[in-house]
């Protein structure tokens, strides 16, 4: 969205999204200290996460269980594409603090090969029903903080990820 502002500090107009959510109700939520927002950075970072430990799964599972990750990967980086947007849409700076995290995961992913196979398969498809279920479990609380405007981009984060929470629990070996 591109925003011209006046001398005085007021709106000259906008262009971009303004006219699309001009119905709502809600205050916009805007900058760094606002609880919405870090919900959402919060929420994205879950997503990096994620999408690290597709990638990492993706090197030791057998094929049908990398079928499910080859499918996730695209799905993940789909839902962060579309955060980072509604990060900025609701005047926010997206944040990428994941590093740390993303390591771990990949490490717990990378340890499991000098396990034997099956320890190792149960131990990986773990961690991956952990993370998409903490991702179902962010986007219901984002559906509770969200003003109207976003509920419909949030729900249909919400529904992508339960449908690859829903692929990961169908596995079984």
């Amino acid at each position: 969205m591109i925003i011209f502002q006046t001398a005085g500090g007021g709106d000259a107009g906008s262009i971009g999204f303004g006219d699309i959510f001009s119905d709502s109700n809600a205050q916009a939520t805007t900058f760094r200290n606002n609880a919405y927002i870090h919900r959402l950075n919060r929420t994205l970072q879950a997503e990096m996460r994620a999408i690290s430990a597709y990638k990492a799964a993706l090197r030791q599972l057998e094929i049908d269980a990398c079928q499910i990750a080859d499918d996730a990967v695209p799905l993940h980086q789909s839902c962060a594409k579309d955060l980072i947007n509604l990060i900025i849409l609701n005047r926010g700076i997206p944040e990428d603090k994941t590093a740390l995290s993303i390591g771990i995961t990949r490490t717990l992913i990378t340890a499991c090969r000098a396990i034997p196979d099956p320890v190792a398969f149960k131990a990986t498809i773990g961690t991956l029903r952990g993370i998409e279920r903490r991702l179902v479990s962010s986007y219901k609380k984002l559906i509770i903080d969200a003003p109207r405007r976003d509920l419909p981009f949030i729900e249909d984060l919400l529904n992508r990820s339960l449908k690859s929470s829903q692929s990961v629990d169908s596995y079984k070996r």
